[in-house]
């Protein structure tokens, strides 16, 4: 049988993140800023000050008011077979979707084979 790459998880297709830039060292972690976008579209900024609380999610524009809450049903929609839910892991698909997400890789897969959280 042939390998192939899993496909993408259906209920994030339409989420990317579009930029991701790393700060240097935080107390606890990397500072990030990243952006999402939503069909495209950008819709939250992301902040993460390397402290030890989890990102911050900015809408980019007024239509983009409940974008944070959007993507984290489809994060939910996505992990829930395995009985994750995204309040757990929401940060952690920023990081999967710029650096996992273009390998191919599942974020459902991700999530089984990897203890990130």
């Amino acid at each position: 049988m042939p390998a192939y790459l899993p496909q993408p998880d259906s209920t994030l297709q339409e989420w990317s993140v579009t930029q991701y830039t790393e700060k240097g060292l935080g107390t606890d972690s990397q500072i990030i800023t990243a952006k999402i976008a939503h069909n495209g579209v950008e819709a939250l900024k992301v902040i993460n000050h390397g402290d030890g609380a989890p990102n911050q999610y900015f809408a980019t524009s007024k239509a983009a008011g409940t974008a944070h809450e959007e993507l984290l049903k489809a994060i939910n929609d996505c992990l829930k077979p395995l009985n994750i839910n995204a309040f757990e892991v929401d940060d952690l698909w920023v990081d999967y979707a710029w650096r996992i997400q273009p390998t191919g890789m599942s974020f459902a897969n991700y999530m089984t084979t990897s203890q990130r959280w």
